[in-house]
């Protein structure tokens, strides 16, 4: 979109990236690496205060302790929840049909290794991943503007989101997931910043080169002595894109937390073919065939077979283990394999079973309908009042909420300002988000949005840094040949950075008035109540 008099944050000018030894790049890492830690100190506090299995932790940690003490999930009796936290229970050994491949289950298999069959034991690689991911948040901040302090920002709005800091203490498998899912976002931003740079400078090299040909042709009134070349037919090829590879594991293990990770394969699979296109529609006569050819097949390539084998190699103790659910006496064990995996697609896409807190995506980003892993009334001094404990995976909802308006604004820039920055964003909303509204009949929770939640902050800290100045919404079409540019700053009035900051402050506080009902405190039921904005959230 070409405006007569744009405003500055729409004029398009680049910087160079601060260098790693500067106070820019210095903060960009140990300030994400700082709220990282507090991070998981806040959510380690009073892990194992719970005692029960909390919600679906009723599968996934007993399938996790199956894992590790017989290499595959087994079959355990109904109602068997108190009998497992007594420890004093046989271990069965008929192995059980589950939905979910096993990476996620292994890792929350080896806190149980290390700390023991106890809250603290189910629920430390949960912990990890929420901090970890809040970590990798800011790292994918400061690779796409170059800010240190709004990487820092960016870790410090993921760490007091809601539904991160009650899935950080659940031992469930999403916020694992999420870690997975945001290394492979990292990865794949790391490897558009090192590849487009090379391949913008080879098409404008080979449009020069056919230029110079025609020219030398049209001055001699003669053909061309030799026919052109492949690369000067179809442009160049990159068949070693490393970060693009290393996203696909990322990818990979995220799908065998969850089949939900192969959304991310695909939808920036298809990203990354977009950004072929724009690239070479400018310079490449045949540029359709030359974005499928000598960009889309590498790109492919690099990306999705090895995801493909991280997938199967996940199924490894399964393979090894004839005792696994699914395996047929004397059968083949690829067959078994994928039957397996047709009987896991059926349930996946027909459970419709009723459930109080089940939810329609279409309100997952208001956070409509949050749901609640636990509440109970407990002894304690209350007053007059009833003591209680809840658990909630409600989002911070001034963040939600204030995400929700900003996400409006990234589509904006995306699509009439071809900012690819924030089409990336997009990217993550239509792969995290976009899918489960195909299967809105379905049962599911708006506990999912954990995935979606670094997108959120995303999008609100794009925002945050136009209003304070410290990047623009710019294309990226003066990119050519040259690495490490990041959208430049400008001069903002002193009124909209104490703006966005009080947006921070107001965040903060939310989080601080529902951190009760996001980590089991006890409080009196009365204050529960206030908590409870809308009565959707009860």
């Amino acid at each position: 979109m070409l405006l007569k008099n744009p405003p500055v944050f729409l004029t398009p000018r680049f910087v160079t990236r601060p260098e790693m030894k500067s106070p820019e790049a210095k903060w960009a890492l140990f300030g994400p690496l700082a709220v990282m830690v507090l991070a998981f100190i806040s959510r380690a506090i009073r892990l194992g205060s719970i005692k029960t299995l909390v919600f679906d932790e009723t599968y996934y940690v007993k399938d996790a302790y199956g894992l590790i003490k017989r290499g595959y999930e087994v079959q355990w009796p109904k109602d068997y929840d108190e009998v497992f936290l007594s420890g004093q229970f046989t271990l069965p050994t008929q192995g059980s049909f589950v939905v979910h491949p096993t990476v996620g289950k292994w890792l929350i298999g080896a806190g149980m290794e290390l700390f023991g069959n106890n809250p603290w034991g189910w629920r430390i690689a949960v912990c990890l991943a929420g901090a970890v991911s809040v970590f990798l948040l800011g790292r994918i901040v400061w690779h796409l503007f170059g800010s240190g302090k709004m990487a820092t920002l960016a870790s410090f709005l993921l760490a007091i989101d809601g539904v991160q800091i009650a899935l950080s203490r659940t031992a469930i498998l999403d916020i694992i997931l999420e870690m997975f899912i945001l290394l492979g976002v990292l990865f794949f931003v790391r490897d558009q910043l090192s590849y487009r740079p090379k391949l913008l400078a080879a098409l404008q090299e080979i449009d020069e080169l056919r230029h110079t040909k025609k020219l030398q042709s049209a001055t001699l009134q003669t053909k061309p002595q030799k026919p052109a070349s492949f690369r000067e037919k179809f442009g160049p090829v990159f068949w070693w894109r490393p970060w693009l590879m290393a996203a696909g594991i990322a990818w990979g293990l995220a799908m065998s937390v969850k089949w939900s990770g192969l959304y991310l394969v695909a939808v920036f699979g298809i990203f990354a073919f977009i950004r072929e296109l724009t690239a070479r529609w400018a310079t490449e006569p045949k540029w359709l065939a030359s974005s499928i050819i000598t960009g889309g097949i590498p790109a492919f390539i690099n990306l999705v077979p090895i995801s493909g084998v991280v997938y199967l190699l996940s199924w490894a103790s399964w393979f090894v283990h004839p005792q696994g659910w699914g395996h047929t006496p004397g059968g083949n064990v690829l067959s078994d394999w994928w039957k397996y995996h047709e009987q896991i697609l059926n349930f996946h896409t027909t459970l419709e079973s009723d459930h109080p807190y089940k939810s329609n995506p279409w309100g997952w980003l208001l956070q409509l309908r949050p749901t609640s892993f636990y509440y109970e009334k407990v002894a304690g001094d209350c007053g007059k009042d009833q003591c209680i404990q809840s658990v909630t995976s409600l989002g911070n909802p001034l963040l939600w909420w204030l995400g929700f308006l900003a996400f409006l604004a990234v589509m904006v820039a995306a699509f009439a300002f071809l900012d690819w920055r924030a089409g990336l964003i997009l990217a993550g909303y239509f792969a995290t988000y976009g899918p489960w509204l195909i299967y809105s009949n379905r049962t599911i929770f708006t506990f999912y949005t954990v995935v979606i939640s670094p997108f959120v902050v995303l999008s609100l800290i794009y925002v945050l840094g136009i209003m304070m100045g410290a990047w623009r919404v710019s294309a990226d079409k003066n990119w050519t040949g040259r690495y490490n540019l990041v959208p430049a700053p400008y001069p903002v009035n002193q009124g909209l950075i104490w703006g966005g900051l009080a947006i921070v402050a107001v965040i903060l506080l939310a989080a601080v008035f529902f951190f009760p009902i996001w980590t089991g405190m006890t409080i009196p039921q009365g204050q529960f109540y206030w908590r409870m904005w809308l009565p959707s959230w009860i």
